[in-house]
């Protein structure tokens, strides 16, 4: 037996938190996440990424575990939202985990991840694709290749290396002269290899 709860605990867990004050369950607050920004720290997802934040121990332990195995993007999703509340150690080991959860996705899963709002979670989803090794998703990994937000190019770029074997770069801190002709590079590269 598993010395953390069961996710489904967990989910308890979310589905009281969206209990209110008359006893009765916002289904949108459950089914369908607001992205606007006044609605975001409501979703189940900010709630969870703010417990794990401020969990230490064994809980956050518990909690870690049960949001790298959990089923539903709202796992996902806080994982990456409390990476930014973190520092040290604790931030890595969120980050670690959200790697390991999206190595579990389907490429299908990845690709869309790769396109997604959040920074986290595209870094997290090239490095999957490397452990992985999804060859198929190099053609998402070349344009994040111009992403300028911290680490999103460095992770693409890392990603491609591993799984092509090659290196068109662009190296740390490119300009974007650089960065668009090392795109161009990885695209050709990859139109050589007829898609495989």
């Amino acid at each position: 037996m598993s010395k953390f709860p069961p996710v489904a605990l967990l989910a308890g867990i979310v589905m009281a938190m969206t209990v209110s004050s008359s006893h009765s369950i916002d289904p949108q607050a459950i089914s369908s996440p607001s992205k606007s920004a006044a609605d975001a720290t409501d979703s189940p997802a900010a709630r969870l990424a703010a417990n794990l934040a401020q969990s230490t121990g064994t809980r956050f332990e518990a909690l870690l575990h049960n949001l790298r195995l959990g089923k539903g993007a709202e796992f996902t999703e806080a994982l990456a939202l409390a990476i930014p509340q973190l520092t040290g150690e604790r931030q890595r080991r969120v980050r670690e985990t959200l790697v390991k959860r999206l190595t579990r996705m389907k490429d299908t899963t990845l690709k869309e991840y790769l396109a997604d709002e959040n920074l986290e979670i595209r870094i997290a989803a090239a490095h999957a694709c490397a452990i992985k090794g999804s060859k198929t998703l190099v053609p998402q990994l070349i344009p994040l290749l111009r992403d300028t937000r911290d680490g999103v190019a460095e992770a693409a770029h890392q990603a491609l290396k591993e799984l092509s074997g090659q290196d068109f770069g662009p190296k740390a801190h490119a300009s974007r002269e650089e960065r668009l002709k090392a795109t161009r590079q990885w695209s050709d590269w990859w139109n050589k290899q007829g898609n495989k």
